[in-house]
């Protein structure tokens, strides 16, 4: 785990360029997915998703020098971890098989309301706020105009 403290602070001009880059790349998905599904099965797909997965985290961590090495106390949380995240990509690698990649972006988007409702009840430092609701009604309302003449 990393040693440094968790501040919850307003983020830089360089953070910001960063999270644009990595939506913008994150916004690809349903239609990476969609293509993807065209070589091949649900599953399979699932399954070399998150080899890519561990190969790149297990890159990055070798690199950083971190230990990867697991306390058997941790198993437990892994394992729910691992089952969500399999389940989350089965049906979504299922779910955008069976409809556009356009529609499936429309799932994608409900990610941050989510989050902003999970943290708030999850993360003692991570409450709902005026800010927030409205920043994530402005985004989710942009989407479903964005949207709205393909539904």
């Amino acid at each position: 785990m990393l040693e440094k403290e968790f501040r919850n602070e307003e983020p830089s001009g360089k953070i910001l360029i960063f999270v644009v880059l990595i939506v913008s790349l994150i916004g690809g998905g349903p239609l990476a997915v969609k293509i993807g599904l065209q070589g091949f099965p649900p599953l399979k797909m699932a399954l070399l998703r998150c080899i890519l997965g561990v190969i790149a985290v297990g890159g990055i961590g070798f690199y950083y020098g971190m230990s990867m090495r697991m306390r058997f106390e941790e198993l437990r949380r892994l394992l729910l971890i691992a089952a969500l995240y399999t389940l989350h990509t089965i049906t979504l690698n299922v779910g955008t098989q069976l409809t556009t990649a356009s529609r499936s972006t429309i799932f994608f988007t409900l990610y941050p309301i989510f989050t902003v409702i999970f943290g708030h009840f999850w993360l003692p430092d991570d409450r709902l706020s005026v800010k927030k609701i409205l920043g994530v009604l402005a985004a989710f309302g942009g989407v479903f105009v964005a949207l709205a003449p393909n539904l």
